[in-house]
């Protein structure tokens, strides 16, 4: 195993989904991997300009490296960040 795949969503369970996979990532000597998938409904997404869906994305693409800044300061890990566009599941 050399790369561990964590789907968050900013949540505090999410922060303890983290916290176990860099554990694991530690052990294994493997890279983070984490995703956040966006679902925009088509109903949802024909009230957004192009332009403001960019920016949402942009704003979730900011949180991510936000979110790996901060845990490249406690743990010496490969981290990836991705924000996909799609059904989340």
């Amino acid at each position: 195993m050399s790369k561990v795949l964590v789907p968050i969503g900013f949540s505090e369970y999410s922060d303890q989904l983290i916290k176990y996979a860099c554990d694991l990532c530690k052990k294994v000597d493997g890279e983070l991997h984490l995703i956040h998938g966006l679902e925009i409904p088509f109903v949802i997404k024909s009230m957004y300009s192009e332009d403001e869906i960019i920016r949402i994305i942009s704003s979730l693409e900011e949180k991510m490296e936000t979110k790996k800044a901060e845990l490249l300061k406690d743990h010496n890990l490969t981290i990836h960040t991705s924000v996909i566009l799609g059904r989340v599941y």
